[in-house]
């Protein structure tokens, strides 16, 4: 056999071998495609109780010595201290501590913009004047070091929002907790974004 021959053997071998055991690693782990996905918080194990904190809602005033109970990701329950405790809950003492509402940023280019002199991190307008069917949610950069900072401010819901052109497209009410612009996004196509000139300027509808 040539040397030819024997080299193009012994490729052929190695990479079969390499099939071969790709193939029984896929068998043996057949979750670890799906390995990665998951929410940067675990669900919730039991239902927590924070009591006794001065609680500023957007209906119903202030509430002192208020209780706000959490069950599986999600505010049941908003009160006084005559609120009742669900078995088995984490009771957390917050007295003296005044809980808000998450805030919303009704117009932001967070995740669409990193840095603003450099292109690369810059996903805010799109070629050519009218672009309706542009999404922002799918621009949105999940792993933005703004997210983190915006959120430790008690922002939670960001309106992220194209730019340019006479039609901008479409914005998106994005949560400030996930993995993924999937995960993150609450509603695609939140507003059509519609610029349109006047003598004083250009003036941005909504």
């Amino acid at each position: 056999m040539s040397r030819i021959a024997t080299t193009i053997a012994t490729t052929i071998a190695r990479r079969a071998t390499l099939v071969c055991v790709t193939v029984v690693s896929g068998l043996l782990a057949p979750g670890a495609a799906t390995a990665q996905v998951m929410m940067p918080v675990a669900p919730q194990e039991q239902p927590v109780v924070l009591r006794g904190a001065t609680i500023h809602t957007v209906t119903k005033g202030t509430i002192s010595n208020g209780t706000i109970v959490l069950d599986r990701g999600k505010i049941t329950a908003i009160g006084g201290a005559d609120v009742a405790v669900p078995r088995g809950a984490k009771v957390v003492d917050v007295s003296g501590k005044h809980i808000y509402p998450g805030l919303i940023d009704a117009y932001s280019t967070i995740g669409l913009t990193e840095i603003g002199a450099v292109d690369v991190s810059n996903d805010i307008k799109e070629i050519g004047d009218f672009n309706p069917n542009v999404r922002a949610e799918v621009a949105v950069n999940a792993e933005s070091r703004h997210i983190g900072t915006t959120r430790s401010a008690g922002v939670l819901v960001a309106f992220s929002t194209p730019e340019g052109g006479v039609i901008s497209g479409l914005s998106s009410a994005m949560s400030l907790e996930g993995w993924t612009w999937e995960e993150m996004s609450m509603k695609g196509a939140a507003a059509l974004n519609v610029n349109q000139s006047s003598w004083a300027g250009t003036i941005s509808l909504r």
